[in-house]
């Protein structure tokens, strides 16, 4: 064989291989993805009070997507009812019954308002745990009721109690004299429940504001003038007569008769005691006595030249109340005023109708 030709041959063999190998392309080299970092989403549940007591009547709580966790409950809230027990959680607010539990387990997937599910507690009774402020009206007088300061309480059937608004009263009278009672009634989700509370009458003569003139009488040849002023407990009561539960004016009880009374305990020592219709006076036995106009005989116009009169009770009168609670003197308005001074006593102050010594007034 030539062998030129094969030097050829294998020069053209080796050109085509290297040809080849030139034009194969190069292997791609592939890149790992580049990863992103997501923030899981979160949401917003709103809680609304629906007609419960919250002001204002909303709450709300932050839910991360995915992740479970107990709503809020009524109570964290401050959501309450009157009336009502809390049933759980609706997205209506007009549902009847509870989606959620108070405190159930709850995982958002969207913004989302729950409403609160209210169940009605019955209404069992009410009373008046407060009597209004004003309790006693005069006979004649045409005085309007007054319910200032009344407070009413619901009791529900089970057993929760609620100081209740929109009670409304009938039966007040004020025309005739006597111990009444005043109808109160409150309705809530179509029960009505119905109490009362007493208030009082007094007749239009029951104690005697201004001097009324009694006329005169005679002793010793002498003329005296008589007035009326002022009251205190004098005539022992008739057994008919029934009084009031408690004090309604100057610790003073109402009675059947529109009167005021005073009621007193005998501490007697001498059993031969008698009251002045003849009956025995019991030692212990609680008694009342009529509060009465206080009669005073005028033994002059002009006392000491000041113009003022000089009065004497007819009736002794006796209350064990004394000038003062001390004997001790004591000053007023730069001046010393002495144990046995009337004009600043504890028993003038009886008299009047308070309680405590007139600090400055004029003797009738």
């Amino acid at each position: 064989m030539n062998k030129k030709f094969v030097k050829i041959s294998a020069l053209f063999s080796l050109m085509l291989i290297f040809s080849f190998m030139a034009c194969k392309p190069e292997a791609e080299v592939e890149t790992p993805a580049e990863t992103e970092s997501t923030t899981p989403a979160t949401y917003t549940v709103t809680f609304n009070a629906n007609d419960g007591s919250q002001k204002p009547a909303t709450g709300s709580q932050t839910f991360t997507e995915g992740t479970a966790q107990a709503l809020k409950t009524a109570e964290t809230l401050g959501f309450s009812r009157s009336g009502y027990t809390f049933a759980g959680w609706a997205t209506s607010n007009t549902a009847t019954s509870a989606a959620y539990a108070d405190g159930a387990s709850y995982t958002a997937t969207a913004d989302v308002t729950l409403y609160a599910v209210w169940t009605v507690i019955p209404l069992s009774s009410i009373s008046v745990t407060t009597a209004p402020t004003k309790v006693l009206y005069f006979a004649g007088a045409e005085e309007s009721l007054s319910t200032d300061g009344m407070v009413v309480t619901a009791t529900y059937d089970n057993g929760s109690t609620a100081t209740v608004t929109g009670a409304t009263t009938s039966g007040f009278d004020s025309i005739s004299a006597g111990i009444k009672s005043l109808t109160v009634s409150y309705t809530e989700n179509g029960v009505t429940k119905t109490t009362t509370t007493p208030y009082y009458v007094a007749a239009s003569d029951a104690l005697t504001q201004t001097v009324q003139d009694n006329g005169t009488s005679e002793i010793d040849g002498n003329t005296f003038q008589l007035v009326k002023f002022g009251d205190f407990p004098q005539t022992i009561a008739d057994d008919e007569i029934t009084y009031s539960d408690s004090p309604v004016y100057n610790d003073w009880y109402l009675g059947s008769d529109g009167y005021f009374y005073e009621s007193c305990s005998a501490n007697n020592l001498d059993y031969s005691n008698t009251f002045s219709n003849n009956t025995s006076i019991e030692r212990g036995t609680t008694y009342y006595f009529k509060v009465e106009p206080i009669e005073w005989r005028v033994l002059t116009d002009n006392y000491n030249s000041s113009g003022r009169k000089l009065l004497l009770a007819e009736k002794i009168l006796t209350a064990n109340v004394y000038y003062y609670e001390s004997t001790a003197s004591r000053t007023l308005h730069d001046a010393t005023i002495y144990a046995n001074n009337y004009k600043y006593s504890n028993i003038r102050a009886y008299l009047n109708g308070t309680k405590k010594p007139l600090s400055d007034q004029s003797i009738v």
